[in-house]
């Protein structure tokens, strides 16, 4: 049985990450380092362990995976990769989750070290799991369309500390300002969302109206990046 053509780009993507070693700094080190950091400070800082979840979710979903999606495609539409792959038998879709995969499993993994400490330094367990996993899966998703799409009007790799800049203040500002303020309409932002369906795993005082509403809007903010990048998205350098 032939290996599907997704997971041969997503082998490929993966030895090239672990090759290039500010990719790798970046999406693996300079995270866990600062993961880490948080935990052990978490009586200075002053942040709950709730609220450290959130943090935790925020930063690795924007670093590892927002910021590495848009570095990688910016630099493989420019090496010709991308023109490459097209022309050969893969689908459009395949070789857009090959590249995106292994970053996903990366992001997986990372978090589930930093979770795992946590809760090994004494965080309670939630009491309702499942709005924190669908808080989790649906930042990360809405993360990486939206990295695609960033990764789409970039035009090369140094270009994506400055593209990417937008994203990465509007996802964890509006983290940050949910920890703050607790207006309805906050759950209309990806980092509010997030924040409504984290502290709804620990507290039981969310209504189903708040929770539908932060799903909601995780989900459009994956489905809405998400078709733009398919009807727009370039494989060639752009000029």
């Amino acid at each position: 049985m032939s290996t599907p053509r997704f997971a041969v780009i997503a082998l490929s993507e993966l030895r090239l990450i672990a090759r290039n070693r500010t990719v790798l700094i970046g999406a693996t080190i300079f995270p866990l380092a600062l993961g880490g950091y948080l935990i052990y400070s978490r009586q200075d800082v002053g942040r709950s362990w709730p609220e450290l979840v959130l943090l935790q979710v925020v930063f690795f979903a924007l670093f590892t995976l927002y910021l590495t999606i848009t570095t990688t495609l910016a630099t493989r539409r420019n090496d010709l990769f991308l023109k490459r792959l097209r022309s050969g038998e893969s689908s459009d879709a395949a070789i857009l989750l090959g590249l995106v995969v292994p970053v996903v499993v990366l992001l997986a993994v990372q978090l589930g070290i930093v979770l795992a400490a946590m809760f090994i330094a004494g965080a309670s367990a939630p009491e309702r799991p499942w709005p924190l996993a669908v808080g989790i899966v649906g930042f990360v998703a809405a993360s990486a369309a939206v990295g695609i799409l960033t990764g789409n009007i970039t035009p090369s790799a140094a270009s994506a500390q400055v593209t990417s800049l937008p994203f990465l203040a509007f996802g964890a500002g509006s983290a940050i300002w949910a920890m703050l303020a607790h207006e309805w309409y906050i759950a209309l932002l990806p980092g509010g969302a997030l924040t409504v369906l984290v502290h709804a795993a620990y507290e039981a005082s969310t209504t189903p109206e708040q929770l539908a509403l932060a799903a909601g809007s995780l989900a459009a903010w994956t489905i809405a990046p998400a078709l733009i990048a398919y009807k727009t998205f370039r494989w060639e350098p752009r000029r």
